[in-house]
This record gives structure tokens, C-alpha cells and sequence, in this order.
């Protein structure tokens, strides 16, 4: 594994921890707090109405919110399986956001690369994840009722599909190395830079991607080659959907929530087997 590099990492450092998509969510409880004392939204027992924090802010920034406007269409008649959406935790930069709580007020730079913490329920473990908060708008997170999980939108209710430019410094010495976004992925030339989008992909699913750099061998042929990526070519309308490799080094595996539709620079430098994101 090469040494990564994160500039300016906002909060803290890196954790590679596996997010998972798609949740099964169980029995749930009543829960008004969370494990540090803050208010959380629950279920109103008179009404069943979702009790909803006020987005009222003086504060300037990025401001981050947890919308509760489909819970109840969703998830409202089945009062545990709410309970548990409702134990959903994301924190940045110190601040905590729950459904129902006030907003994360974020001071955005666009030099700088985030972190945001999210936790699916009490139960489960905290998943890291990176994002490019470049500008001082207002997102907000969803649950997506389909997958599990959640969705950002941005200030015009709509998901924010990123990009990455992955760059390869140094020679390459005939070997192949593969730049992943969600489903897709792009071969990764040297000198040049390589922009890849997500693709691939059902609208449903939550926008939030496995980023990955590999070397790999690519397959001529499906024996012993079980990894398969849908693969952006130059020049080419369609993705290439039967392309097959077999992985030889993970350089980068890590989970991207993008926060602007310009692209996240990945960079790798062969000479010194170091990798930076930016």
C-alpha cells in the first residue's frame, strides 16, 4: 500500500473503513437523545408527525441539514423501522447532525478535502467518508428509501454526481493501472489527465462511490478473472461493459461524497509509490 496523502485534510485522518450501501434495518427503539445528550427527532406518539428542527441560521457557510420530508411517506407506518432511520448520525468538523436537529454550519475551502463521519444506527459502526465542500451552499441529506442509506442533494434538490481526474506521474514500464468511481473505472495514462464520471449505475442508488486506484492485469480472456468494471474509453460513446482485470495492488480504496460537480484530483507517483487526493 503506498503512502497516501490528503491535503488539508479538514477534521481528521483518514480511516479506510467499508461502507456499506444497503442497509437492513431491523427493530428499532425510541430514542430522543443520541450517546452525547443531543436532541434527536422521534415520533410524536399523539399525532405521529416527525418532530423537525428549524433552518434558522445566522451563521454563513455550508450549511448541512437532515430532511425528514420523506420519513414519514416511507417509513411512517412502521413505527420501529422509523425509529432506527432516525438513529442516523453524521458528523463534521466537531458538529453533530441527526433528523430533526440543527444544521452542521461547515466554512468551506476550496484547497481543502473533508471528512464526514456517518453512523447508520446505535448498533452499527462509524464510516468514514471524504467530500469537496467548495462552495457556502446548503445540502441536504435524505434518506433513500429504495437502497437504505442516504442521498445528498444540493440547494436546488438535486444529487450531485462528481467527478474525479485521476493523474499518473512517472513511467508506467508496461504496466496497467485502473481508476474506479462507483461502477465505473478508466485506465490511467500517464502525463495526461483522466476524468472519469460515475456510470453504470441505477438511479436509485445513493450518490455516494467507492473510489479506487489499482495496478492490475487485464484479462484477454474470463478464466481466473472475475473483476469487472464498466470502462470509460477516449473517443467512445458507451462504456465498455465487459471489460474483466484481476487486481494486483489496491493503491487507494476509500468512500467519496461529492459536494461539487467539479471533479477531486487523485494523483499517483510511481517513483515514490505515494498517492495524494486534493
Amino acid at each position: 500500500m503506498p503512502q497516501i496523502k490528503v491535503y488539508r485534510m479538514n477534521n481528521a485522518i483518514l480511516k479506510f473503513i467499508p461502507l456499506v450501501l444497503v442497509w437492513f434495518l431491523g427493530e428499532g427503539c425510541n430514542r430522543t437523545t443520541d450517546s452525547d445528550g443531543n436532541q434527536i427527532a422521534t415520533m410524536n406518539q399523539t399525532n405521529d408527525t416527525i418532530v423537525s428542527a428549524q433552518l434558522e441560521s445566522t451563521e454563513s457557510g455550508a450549511r448541512f441539514f437532515a430532511d425528514t420530508t420523506n420519513l414519514w411517506q416511507y417509513v411512517g407506518q412502521n413505527k420501529s423501522h422509523l425509529n432506527e432511520v432516525l438513529e442516523m448520525e453524521w458528523r463534521m468538523s466537531g458538529q453533530v447532525l441527526h433528523f430533526g436537529s440543527e444544521p452542521m454550519v461547515i466554512n468551506p475551502d476550496p484547497e481543502k478535502i473533508d471528512t464526514l463521519f456517518y453512523k447508520q444506527n446505535k448498533n452499527a459502526k462509524w464510516d468514514t467518508l471524504i467530500c469537496n465542500i467548495k462552495e457556502p451552499l446548503m445540502y441536504k441529506f435524505i434518506y433513500n428509501a429504495c437502497c437504505g442509506g442516504f442521498n445528498v442533494l444540493d440547494e436546488n434538490d438535486k444529487p450531485i454526481e462528481g467527478k474525479v481526474n485521476f493523474k499518473f506521474i512517472g513511467k508506467q514500464n508496461h504496466k496497467s493501472f485502473l481508476g474506479t468511481l462507483g461502477e465505473s473505472g478508466i485506465l490511467v495514462k500517464a502525463n495526461v489527465v483522466n476524468t472519469l464520471s460515475p456510470g453504470c449505475r441505477s438511479a436509485m442508488a445513493p450518490n455516494i462511490y467507492s473510489l479506487g486506484f489499482k495496478e492490475i492485469r487485464v484479462c484477454t480472456s474470463t478464466l481466473n478473472c472475475i473483476e469487472e468494471i464498466c470502462l470509460y474509453e477516449e473517443g467512445k460513446k458507451d462504456l465498455n461493459y465487459e471489460f474483466r482485470y484481476q487486481a494486483i495492488s489496491d493503491k487507494l480504496e476509500i468512500h467519496f461524497i461529492p459536494m461539487s460537480n467539479e471533479p477531486i484530483e487523485v494523483t499517483y507517483n510511481a517513483r515514490f509509490d505515494t498517492l495524494s487526493i486534493r
